[in-house]
């Protein structure tokens, strides 16, 4: 089965929303296993159960090796950096340090 929706270019990541292509690669991998199932006889309903349940065991796995990001309205060097790293992969390198400033400001309003 082709996919031309995850033929896309490096540059999309740039002016798309963060992790798209991400998610893209995964329903795409998704979709091409199920396709393998289905060609052995699985049934549907069973497939898609098989994939809920895988991920709750990942989501359970997550759970026991994530961390706790420590920060509050006087401290966000935590915060700051959280997202740098979520940002600096999506965008120029200038543009995210001056974006991350503007939300870290905007959260300690909340």
């Amino acid at each position: 089965m082709e996919q031309p929706a995850l033929l896309v270019s490096p540059c999309d990541n740039l002016i798309s929303r963060p992790g798209a292509h991400d998610k893209q690669v995964l329903a795409g991998a998704l979709l091409e296993q199920s396709e393998a199932l289905l060609d052995r006889g699985i049934h549907p309903i069973r497939i898609a159960d098989g994939f809920d349940r895988a991920c709750k065991v990942a989501i359970e796995h997550l759970d026991t090796i994530s961390d706790t990001i420590e920060f509050s309205t006087t401290n966000t060097d935590n915060l700051f950096k959280t997202a740098m790293t979520s940002l600096g992969s999506k965008m120029y390198f200038p543009l995210p340090s001056r974006l991350v400033v503007c939300l870290t400001s905007r959260l300690q309003r909340l």
